[in-house]
C-alpha cells in the first residue's frame, strides 16, 4: 500500500482531522498527480503522523508550495504520540531527501516553528480572524458586530434581501468570476479546481453555496462555505460590486455564522486576509486574530533571485 493510500485510509477513520489536512481536499485543490504525503508510522505501522504536500515542476524545478484555497498543511501528529520535536525533526529530514529547489507551506497556529528555525528555514507569521465560541447565544453573538456591521444586516433585511442554499458548482463559478471582472481581477482558481472542491464538500455534506438574492431575485452575493468536525470556514465570499454598499455581504456572513452554529461547530474562521480592508471587515464580527506560520526554505539561487524580484 502506498503512502497516499495509507492515508487516505487513515483519514476516512478520522473525522477529526482538520479540513485542509484531508486527503480528498488535497486531491481537489493539487489534483490527483500533483500531490503526496510524508508518514510517520508507530512499531505497528499505523499513522501517528503525516504531512501532505502539493509538488509543483515547472522549467525543471522541483516546487513543494502551498495549494491555493488551503489555509495551512503542515504536520499533523496524533494526540497519543510521544517525543513530537523528534517527529518534526524526521518530518525535516525526509523533506530535505526530496530535494526540493523551493518549500514553502503554511502550518497550524499549534506549529513547534522553533525547530524549524534551527535548520535554517524562514519563519514568516500570516494571520487569519476566527469566532471562537460559538456556543455563546445567537444574541451574544449579534452583540459582538460593530455598529455598522448590526446596521448593514438589518438594513438588507428591510430591503428584502434573501440568503438561499444552492449545489451548482458551475454557476457558482460563473458567479465568482463576474463579480471579480467587475473589479478588473482575474479569478485566479481555475475551474477544474474551484468546481470540483465545490462538488466535493457539496458531496460530502461538509460544505454549501449560499446567495444573496434582492426582491428581484437577483443574485447580488455569493459564499462557498465548508467546514470541519470543529470549523467553519469562510472560503470563497464573493459580491456584485454595483451593490457593495447593499449590506448582502454582511447578512451572509450572519446567516453563514447561525448555519454554523446549528451544525454544533465550534469555531467561524474568515480565513484571514493581508489587506487590511479585509480584515477590518472581518474584525467588525467580534473575530479575534489568530497568527499561523508559514514555513519556507529557498535552496537554488535562480528561485531566490526570481522571489527578489516578485516582493
Amino acid at each position: 500500500m502506498t503512502n497516499k493510500e495509507q492515508y487516505h485510509s487513515f483519514c476516512c477513520q478520522h473525522a477529526e482531522i482538520p479540513l485542509f489536512q484531508q486527503a480528498w481536499w488535497m486531491e481537489c485543490v493539487s489534483g490527483k498527480n500533483d500531490w503526496n504525503v510524508l508518514l510517520e508510522l508507530d512499531n505497528d505501522n499505523r499513522i501517528i503522523a503525516f504531512l501532505p504536500y502539493m509538488i509543483v515542476r515547472k522549467y525543471g524545478f522541483r516546487l513543494i508550495l502551498q495549494p491555493l484555497l488551503s489555509q495551512c498543511n503542515g504536520i499533523w501528529i496524533s494526540p497519543k504520540a510521544n517525543d513530537k520535536e523528534a517527529i518534526i525533526q524526521k518530518f525535516i529530514h525526509k523533506i530535505e531527501a526530496l530535494k526540493p529547489h523551493w518549500f514553502m507551506q503554511f502550518f497550524p497556529s499549534s506549529a513547534q516553528t522553533d525547530i524549524w528555525g534551527n535548520k535554517n528555514y524562514i519563519i514568516n507569521q500570516r494571520h487569519t480572524y476566527v469566532i471562537e465560541n460559538l456556543s455563546n447565544s445567537s444574541d451574544s453573538i449579534f452583540k459582538s458586530f460593530s455598529t455598522a456591521q448590526q446596521r448593514q444586516i438589518r438594513k438588507a433585511g428591510k430591503n428584502g434581501i434573501n440568503i438561499l442554499e444552492d449545489s451548482s458548482a458551475e454557476d457558482f463559478y460563473q458567479y465568482h468570476s463576474f463579480c471579480l471582472a467587475q473589479r478588473g481581477e482575474k479569478n485566479l482558481n481555475s475551474p477544474n479546481v474551484e468546481i470540483t472542491l465545490c462538488q466535493e464538500a457539496l458531496k460530502r455534506g461538509l460544505g454549501t453555496i449560499l446567495y444573496a438574492k434582492d426582491i428581484n431575485n437577483k443574485t447580488i452575493a455569493a459564499l462557498f462555505l465548508v467546514w470541519d468536525a470543529t470549523t467553519a470556514y469562510y472560503l470563497i465570499p464573493t459580491f456584485d460590486y454595483d451593490q457593495k454598499t447593499s449590506g448582502a455581504s454582511s447578512l451572509l456572513v450572519w446567516h453563514a455564522i447561525r448555519l454554523a452554529k446549528e451544525k454544533g461547530l465550534k469555531r467561524f474562521d474568515f480565513e484571514g486576509s493581508m489587506q487590511n480592508s479585509i480584515a477590518n471587515f472581518y474584525k467588525q464580527f467580534g473575530s479575534t486574530k489568530v497568527c499561523y506560520p508559514q514555513i519556507e526554505k529557498t535552496n537554488h539561487p535562480f528561485i531566490r533571485l526570481w522571489k527578489f524580484f516578485h516582493q
